[in-house]
């Protein structure tokens, strides 16, 4: 047995050796060999685009060391080694520049690293807990909206996005509605996710038009973005993300009103530097103004005589020297029989269908072409001065010829009013219709009115070409449309031809519309030709276009008549100082031949 004294011996060298084990270990603890990691920027995108390809990394070291520098994966694997091992100074920070390259000097991918120092003589391996993000895809930034909608020239425009917040984005204006496609006239900086466009192209107030946006943001790793693209569209546009620049402007209702009521018309812009306006109401081609009143702000309500006439009357806002209009229609007379009554229908949708405007204030006009679209149909109205006059025209006309006029928008028929499936409230079979114009972006409910009413016994005549080819819908204020068919809602088939201005030439009047005029009618250059009449009608009169090709046809369909006089500018032809009165002697004939059922 060992002796106490080699005992003690053993216990004291035991007790020297754990303290000095211990005393390392709190010294290795308290002084670290790595004191922390660096990353700068926390994310950044090593696309070779200029903007943070690369970031910078590194670490403090607190005492001399041969050590390895390293950039790992958010695996653990070692993709690039910056530092091979050799000794290092201890008390010295140490920062490297990454590519984001691996060592084959290729693009990592996008993803979580780390960094690590291996120290060889320790045999340690230490990993950071801080991250380095790689990331290479653009942000997803899209425009919100821009205030107000409509600007008066000069007027500052607010646009918003959603996207990475930027300390100064770069927002890029476009005019739409020139040369073809958007150009761009003016640029200026943000803050945040917010930009003010001053309302101006270089030094001076934008001219009115339609403007669109656009904004470059970069992400936090330094990828860009320009959304919606570098040269905005129609077809990439957002609804609310542009503006129309406009003097004045004006909206109303898109039905008929009766006398006495008080109607609401909503004005831009209004701003505190836009201040009062003028409003008058007339009939064109009246003498004098019915009502006349100045207003102020986004908004006023005009009261409609209530000795105002049957007619489409037109409201005028006036400020200085600029000025913006709207239809208005009028019911004026009392409902009721009459041998020689007619409905006139405004093509109101017809007209919003051409209508050169931003109705979604995208920053683009919506037309409806041959392909189809949608429109609203309460925006302002680029013209409507001349269309609303040469309506007034027709119903003054067949009021000088003693016959009782009704009148109504084509929105009105697709509600329901005047035709319900062929048939009055009644029963009896619904009036005769005169179209003023062209109803080519009728309603699928007023298509299919109008062909039951006409084949129970109903009567009707289009003064325009291009009737019933599409197949449209009307939904609240919007009017959407497919593409224009051959055949129209009868089945009869036709297309549009131009010829040098000519006449239209008799070639047959079993109808007798034709009975108060020579055998050349009127002066027009568009005509719509038709090629075949519905299965089972029955042609009664027909002048010719300039090669022969039908154009104005009068056919019986069922037991009901259809006239389609398949020229643009009759209307035009109505005043009194036309090139002949030929086309205002048969307009008469054509509206007698309607009530004559």
């Amino acid at each position: 047995m060992r002796s106490p004294a080699t005992r003690l011996l053993f216990a004291t060298v035991l007790v020297a050796t754990l303290g000095a084990f211990i005393a390392t270990q709190r010294l290795k603890g308290g002084f670290p060999l790595v004191l922390r990691f660096a990353t700068q920027p926390v994310a950044f995108s090593p696309n070779g685009d200029g903007v943070r390809d690369t970031a910078t990394v590194g670490f403090d070291l607190t005492r001399d060391a041969v050590v390895s520098f390293r950039v790992i994966d958010a695996e653990g694997r070692e993709v690039r080694e910056l530092v091979p091992f050799r000794r290092l100074p201890g008390d010295v920070r140490y920062r490297f520049r990454w590519d984001g390259r691996d060592d084959d000097g290729r693009r990592v991918s996008d993803g979580i690293y780390r960094l690590r120092v291996i120290a060889r003589d320790e045999g340690r391996v230490v990993d950071s807990i801080k991250e380095l993000v790689v990331d290479t895809k653009p942000p997803a930034v899209h425009l919100v909206a821009a205030k107000p909608a409509l600007a008066a020239p000069g007027e500052p425009v607010t646009v918003r996005y959603a996207g990475p917040a930027n300390r100064s984005p770069e927002f890029f204006v476009f005019r739409s509605d020139r040369f073809g496609r958007a150009r761009l006239v003016a640029r200026f900086r943000g803050h945040g996710r917010t930009g003010v466009w001053d309302g101006r192209v270089g030094e001076r107030p934008a001219p009115p038009g339609h403007y669109a946006f656009a904004v470059r943001v970069r992400d936090r790793a330094g990828n860009e973005r320009l959304a919606p693209a570098r040269v905005p569209t129609a077809q990439v546009a957002r609804a609310g993300t542009g503006v129309t620049v406009t003097r004045l402007a004006v909206t109303g209702p898109v039905v008929a009103v009766r006398p006495g009521t008080r109607v609401r018309f909503a004005v831009a812009p209004t701003g505190a530097r836009e201040g009062a306006y003028r409003v008058s109401l007339r009939r064109p081609g009246s003498a004098g103004t019915l009502r006349r009143f100045r207003a102020v702000g986004s908004s006023f309500r005009l009261r409609v005589p209530v000795s105002a006439r049957t007619g489409l009357y037109v409201v005028t806002v006036e400020r200085g020297r600029v000025r913006a209009s709207w239809p208005l229609a009028v019911e004026g007379t009392v409902r009721g029989g009459g041998e020689r009554r007619l409905l006139v229908v405004v093509p109101l949708s017809s007209w919003q269908a051409a209508n050169p405007a931003d109705g979604d204030s995208d920053g683009f006009v919506e037309t409806i072409g041959p392909r189809g679209g949608t429109v609203s149909l309460v925006r302002p109205f680029a013209r409507i001065a001349s269309e609303a006059g040469r309506v007034a025209t027709l119903v003054r006309l067949l009021e000088r010829a003693r016959f009782t006029v009704d009148i109504a928008t084509d929105v009105e028929l697709e509600r329901g009013r005047w035709l319900a499936a062929g048939r009055s409230v009644a029963g009896a079979v619904g009036p005769s219709i005169v179209v003023a114009g062209s109803l080519g972006y009728a309603g699928a409910i007023t298509r299919v009115a109008i062909r039951r009413h006409v084949a129970a016994g109903g009567a009707i005549a289009f003064l325009g070409r291009d009737s019933l080819h599409r197949s449209c819908a009307i939904v609240g204020e919007r009017l959407d449309c497919g593409e224009r068919r051959p055949t129209d809602v009868f089945g009869a088939l036709t297309s549009l031809r131009r010829y040098a201005p000519a006449p239209l030439a008799v070639q047959s009047d079993t109808l007798g519309v034709f009975r108060r005029v020579d055998r050349l009618i009127g002066l027009f250059d568009r005509f719509e030709v038709t090629r075949k009449l519905p299965t089972g009608a029955r042609t009664l009169s027909v002048a010719a276009a300039p090669d022969g090709a039908t154009a104005l046809v009068a056919y019986r369909y069922g037991r009901g008549l259809v006239v389609q006089a398949g020229v643009d500018g009759w209307l035009a032809q109505l005043v009194p100082r036309s090139f002949r009165d030929d086309v205002r002697r048969v307009t008469i004939s054509l509206a007698g031949a309607l009530t004559a059922r």
